[in-house]
């Protein structure tokens, strides 16, 4: 499971607007604990170490379901 949300985590950090603006993130993991989503952990970060060579990665906000577990990302521009 570590590994798991390590892989999303790092998927989702470049989950914002494509373009060489700065953006505030917030990204949330979820596990479906049978009654509902539960929050088993939330991190913020910016963008604006991101250079225009890597403004590629950059996605838009989005949230992937897995059944067992969900991630959020939702930016803002600073």
């Amino acid at each position: 499971m570590k590994k798991l949300l390590i892989f999303f985590f790092i998927l989702s950090w470049f989950s914002c607007d494509k373009n060489n603006s700065c953006y505030t993130c917030t990204y949330e993991a979820y596990v479906d604990n049978g009654g509902g989503y539960k929050l088993i952990n939330k991190e913020n970060f910016d963008t604006c170490g991101i250079g225009p060579d890597e403004s590629w990665l950059i996605e838009e906000d989005g949230t992937y379901d897995s059944g067992k577990y969900k991630y959020v990302t939702e930016c803002e521009r600073r």
